[in-house]
C-alpha cells in the first residue's frame, strides 16, 4: 500500500472511531462497522503514468475493492 494511501486511511479510521463508528486499519485497507453491518475497503493497486492530454504531467490512478456485509433476517413463515 502506498504511504499516502495508508496515511489517509489511518486518518479516516481515527476520525470515525472518535465519531463512535467501529473502525480499524488493516494491512490491506480499512474495516468499518455500524451495528451488524461492516465494510472493508482494500487497496488493490496504484499506478502513475504521463497524462495523455497534458504532456509532462503525471496522473495517478488507484483501484480499490469494497466488500460489504449486511445481515438479513428472513421473515418467519
Amino acid at each position: 500500500m502506498h504511504s499516502v494511501t495508508e496515511t489517509a486511511l489511518r486518518i479516516i479510521v481515527e476520525f470515525l472511531k472518535r465519531e463512535g463508528v467501529d473502525a480499524e486499519f488493516t494491512e490491506s485497507g480499512a474495516r468499518l462497522g455500524i451495528g451488524e453491518t461492516t465494510a472493508h475497503v482494500e487497496t488493490l493497486k496504484r499506478e502513475e503514468a504521463l497524462h495523455p492530454a497534458a504532456p509532462g504531467e503525471l496522473v495517478q490512478t488507484g483501484g480499490a475493492r469494497v466488500q460489504i456485509s449486511i445481515p438479513t433476517r428472513l421473515p418467519r413463515l
